[in-house]
């Protein structure tokens, strides 16, 4: 499987394309969500779906996005984003959509992420923006040794890299711990140290953040 972000994109997009094309339907939270079936399973889609602006408190909440801005900025997010614009008297249900990186903003419809969503926005609603979480960490192989805070309960550290193998020790939530060197298996990324592997992200969370 190819990285969420650039998964969820090209989703997003097909799903857009089919259902509206260029013009709304208005239902931006089911395109959405059916978007996230298809790269995640519906047993995670279902914890998303519901109305555009409840779609907030979850994705707050989320392993697979992290919350980047609030801004009127939409343009040249990385694939696989979220802008969501909250409820207001005009719009009640909010508005939700997806970034496929290459200049377009999908949700039932496509648009261009260089053009406002609404003509009329009397309540001045400024959409809220999240980047996957997998983007925290993508750069972290072009500067080691690097320092990472783990963020998980717990994280397992193995005699190599992968799920299957024996676990040596253990790091606890808030450790510092560096990174010596990276390995990539699918979608999954580990870092080494002197004390074995443990893994930084795979495609449904992460496990670690940049100090």
């Amino acid at each position: 499987m190819k990285e969420f972000g650039k998964a969820f994109g090209e989703a997003a997009y097909k799903v857009a394309s089919k259902m509206g094309g260029t013009k709304s339907q208005g239902k931006c939270a089911l395109a959405v969500g059916d978007a996230l079936s298809m790269v995640m399973g519906e047993q995670v889609a279902k914890q998303y779906r519901g109305n555009a602006w409840t779609w907030i408190s979850k994705v707050k909440m989320s392993n697979l996005w992290r919350f980047l801005k609030q801004s009127k900025d939409t343009t040249n997010l990385p694939a696989g984003s979220l802008v969501i614009w909250n409820k207001q008297p005009t719009h009640p249900y909010g508005h939700i959509e997806v970034a496929d990186g290459n200049g377009h903003l999908c949700s039932d419809f496509i648009r261009s992420d260089k053009l406002a969503l609404y003509r009329n926005n009397p309540d001045n609603i400024i959409p809220l923006l999240f980047v996957p979480a997998e983007l925290q960490l993508q750069n972290v192989g072009d500067n080691l040794p690097a320092k990472v805070r783990v963020i998980a309960s717990a994280l397992n550290i193995r005699e190599h890299a992968g799920m299957d193998a024996k676990i040596v020790g253990q790091y606890k939530k808030g450790d510092i711990v560096t990174i010596w060197a990276i390995e990539t298996k699918c979608t999954t990324q580990w870092g080494k140290n002197s004390k074995g592997f443990f893994c930084l992200f795979n495609e449904r969370e992460s496990f670690v953040e940049h100090v």
